[in-house]
């Protein structure tokens, strides 16, 4: 019932700073062992406390971060967090991941895949996460963060290709509301990935398709 609900909510919060406790302690050593001691001035144990003091309570405030939106019913605290850090990486990963591609050493089907895969487990993230908060606000809700989240992923290609410093101008690109070349590569799906002008106006149609979503919705 309730009363074990919360016991074993308790027994959880005590077993999450126990493994922060050791893990800080083991970075901790880890740090002053890396590359000869080079990056850490002052190794001791004063720097191990402290390295396991920071640890122990960034990880304390994150788990009550992730109780307080769950209780308020935005929805699940902890996946949301993780989610937000696999999101914040996301846009560095695409352009790593093109530039791989575009120097041969990773096939675009691969970049495809790797793609759709992370599309799907995000997807997965999301719908657990949001489970209450879909049932109160619908498909609304749903299609506005799925708009954001392709929206990262299309700044992640932007930064990739360095598409914003080719074309930067606005309202219009290179002169024109809709750019011819968008789809000059063949196959036409390479055009989503490695052409510059596709994907920067596809960053821009998301976005305005964001902003309409958002007001409608308002």
């Amino acid at each position: 019932g309730e009363r074990g609900r919360k016991k074993i909510i308790q027994y959880t919060r005590y077993g999450t700073i126990g493994i922060a406790l050791i893990q800080g302690f083991g970075i901790a050593i880890g740090l002053e062992g890396m590359n000869q001691g080079a990056f850490v001035l002052s190794p001791g144990w004063s720097f191990r406390l402290m390295t396991v003091i920071t640890l122990t309570a960034g990880t304390a405030f994150l788990m009550w971060l992730g109780e307080q939106i769950t209780e308020r019913g935005i929805g699940n605290g902890i996946s949301l967090i993780i989610f937000a850090g696999i999101v914040a990486s996301l846009p560095g990963t695409i352009a790593q991941t093109l530039e791989l591609s575009r120097t041969g050493a990773l096939p675009t089907v691969a970049v495809v895949g790797i793609l759709i895969a992370a599309i799907v487990v995000i997807g997965v993230i999301v719908f657990f996460a949001l489970q209450r908060t879909l049932a109160d606000y619908g498909a609304w809700y749903l299609l506005i963060l799925g708009l954001i989240f392709l929206q990262i992923v299309a700044g992640g290609f932007v930064a990739g290709l360095d598409a914003g410093m080719g074309y930067n101008t606005w309202p219009k690109m290179d002169g024109h509301w809709i750019p011819s070349g968008l789809w000059a590569m063949q196959p036409p799906v390479l055009n989503l990935f490695e052409n510059a002008m596709t994907v920067q106006f596809n960053h821009r149609v998301i976005a305005y398709a964001v902003l309409a979503l958002a007001l409608v919705h308002a």
